[in-house]
């Protein structure tokens, strides 16, 4: 396989897993693509801007109109997230800030390691939250 098929291979992988908001190949992704690719200009900002202000005015008017809409406005309840829709705002706001979450299968020697070079109290080997803290400390001073 050459390092083209490569490229977009892991290209159409990195794709299938994109915001679930913007569809892969739709006109957001290749506004964001091209965007990325120039880099940022000042027309941007003022773009944006612009979006915020005209969304911000017009959200009172959506509000208006579903009042109108709703028979008996004060017998509604509040709405309440389910369990999966509390999981998937909390998976978005880590995916925003750049966090992914992985799970580690690590042996015994790789938590003395941690031990032996001073990221984890030699009495803390057992304590799962002391061995998180202390593979972060490491990932840390490693990789920076």
């Amino acid at each position: 396989m050459t390092a083209t098929a490569l490229a977009d291979d892991s290209d159409r992988n990195r794709n299938e897993t994109a915001d679930p908001g913007i569809a892969v190949g739709g006109v957001r992704d290749r506004a964001l693509r091209a965007v990325l690719k120039r880099g940022p200009r000042a027309e941007d900002n003022e773009k944006t801007r612009a979006s915020q202000e005209y969304w911000a005015a017009e959200e009172p008017h959506a509000m208006s109109r579903d009042a109108e809409m709703t028979t008996n406005p004060l017998t509604v309840s509040p709405a309440t997230r389910s369990a999966a829709a509390e999981r998937m705002r909390r998976y978005r706001e880590r995916r925003r800030q750049g966090l992914r979450s992985v799970t580690l299968d690590i042996h015994d020697g790789e938590i003395d390691a941690l031990a032996r070079r001073g990221f984890l109290k030699a009495d803390a080997r057992n304590d799962l939250r002391s061995i998180e803290m202390a593979l972060y400390e490491f990932l840390e001073r490693t990789l920076g």
